[in-house]
């Protein structure tokens, strides 16, 4: 066994079961990934996955889910008790063995970020950051 990555992905969906299977599928349908678990919350709204494999296959499996998210979740009917950023708002990375926390903990390019951007704007999403605003003082 070499390299594992744990990914732990959050996602706005916890009622429909056939939408969080088909998320779910996502994720299996990529080669060497194991899903582990899924957990449905419908008072939330909101599942939690947590899926193993190879870093590569990992990050792949990440994207399948992200692209099934785009594809199946709307936000605009959405309503839980947990806050939410998004319709897929936490994607952690885990080292499990033989990776380090410094390669699962790298930010996004300026060009990920343009794409991300590009796709809400395609969505005619608005856009806004949810860190506090920068006053310069102390």
């Amino acid at each position: 066994m070499g390299r594992l990555v744990e990914c732990v992905p959050n996602v706005s969906e916890g009622r429909d079961r056939g939408a969080v299977d088909a998320l779910a599928a996502a994720i299996c349908a990529t080669p060497g990934v194991t899903l582990m678990n899924v957990h449905a919350d419908p008072d939330h709204h909101r599942s939690v996955f947590s899926f193993l494999g190879p870093p590569d296959a990992v990050e792949a499996a990440a994207l399948a889910l992200a692209a099934r998210v785009v594809e199946t979740l709307d936000l605009r009917r959405h309503r839980g008790i947990h806050p939410r950023v998004g319709a897929l708002d936490v994607l952690p990375f885990v080292p499990i063995r033989e990776v380090s926390m410094d390669e699962t903990d790298q930010p996004q390019s300026p060009l990920e970020l343009l794409i991300i951007l590009a796709a809400l704007a395609d969505e005619q999403e608005p856009a806004q950051t949810i860190a506090p605003k920068f006053t310069g003082r102390i």
